[in-house]
């Protein structure tokens, strides 16, 4: 656990939470179900599509699974666009 108040113990999800907050402030949420939903395109965005500068240009999906984003084969690229353009980037399926 981090101390209370001290974000810098934490940046990974602290990173989460600021990118979701920044995003999430400009969209309007009808309903529990709808935010569900903006949830899991967000997580999937963040995770799968959106490569991280503090993981030398990899996604945290890439990251954790130990995927070089520069080599390797990539069996397609999708542009994947979410929250009306607001997430958007191309997802490499290996």
């Amino acid at each position: 656990f981090s101390m209370p108040g001290c974000p810098w113990q934490n940046g990974r999800i602290e990173r989460l939470f600021g990118t979701l907050k920044g995003e999430l402030d400009e969209i309007a949420v009808a309903s529990g179900a709808a935010l569900a939903s903006l949830l899991d395109e967000f997580f999937f965005w963040y995770n799968d599509v959106q490569p991280h500068q503090h993981l030398a240009g990899a996604t945290p999906m890439e990251a954790w699974l130990g995927i070089d984003p520069f080599r390797g084969n990539v069996k397609s690229i999708r542009w994947m666009s979410f929250w009306d353009g607001r997430l958007a980037g191309y997802w490499l399926r290996r």
